[in-house]
């Protein structure tokens, strides 16, 4: 919702302008400035004039040094390894159990 609050201008695509800042808190790098458009691992955020694009670069910028948005992506991060514990946990728990049945 802060994404859409914040760059909730027609143009940006929201779900690659959410998987950028997410990946830039967690995992660094820079969005792209192309001739007319700005990208992050070949997805597309916003398409259109050089003004319009450094708006949006540097409201990314903002967000990606944000507290409120830095804690949820350390959130999301902690969910999704707690969740890949689990799944790793419970594959175990199913090839132990296959071969003790063997």
């Amino acid at each position: 919702m802060k994404v859409k609050d914040i760059l909730g201008e027609e143009g940006i695509s929201l779900e690659n302008a959410t998987y950028t800042i997410y990946h830039l808190v967690e995992e660094g790098g820079d969005v792209v400035f192309g001739t007319n458009y700005l990208k992050y691992n070949e997805r597309l955020i916003f398409e259109g004039d050089f003004n319009s694009m450094n708006s949006v670069y540097k409201k990314i910028s903002s967000m990606r040094e944000d507290p409120d948005v830095r804690a949820l992506c350390d959130q999301i991060r902690n969910l999704c390894e707690a969740t890949w514990r689990h799944v790793n946990k419970n594959l175990r728990k199913m090839f132990t159990s296959e071969s003790n049945e063997s």
